[in-house]
């Protein structure tokens, strides 16, 4: 299995294609994810992304904003995304408008 680092700062991205069109299982892993809003570092802002199929009763929740993690968190992939979206909410209750630019999501894709 090949892995490869993947930075984005937009909310919608385009996985690569290697990514998409592997026959291997696929992975993502959460590294970090720095977010300013409204020009200050925030904490208590969860990162939700679209990829998680596999526990819908949280709003597919992946980790909180700039927040040093010692444990990467992995999900498979179950289906073939072309692209991924990634949402930002306050207190894990209230969508936040984050423009694109604003933060820094790392992730860890194997495939």
């Amino acid at each position: 299995m090949v892995k490869r680092y993947f930075t984005v700062n937009t909310k919608e991205f385009k996985l690569p294609e290697e990514f998409i069109f592997s026959r291997n299982k696929k992975y993502i892993h959460f590294i970090h994810c720095r977010l300013e809003y409204q020009n200050q570092l925030v904490g208590n802002t969860s990162v939700h992304a679209d990829w998680i199929t596999e526990m819908p009763c949280i709003n597919q929740f992946i980790s909180w904003a700039n927040v040093d993690i010692t444990k990467r968190f992995k999900w498979e992939v179950l289906h073939n995304p072309k692209t991924a979206r990634i949402w930002f909410m306050e207190k894990a209750s209230v969508e936040l408008n984050v423009p694109d630019g604003s933060f820094v999501l790392q992730l860890m894709l194997e495939f």
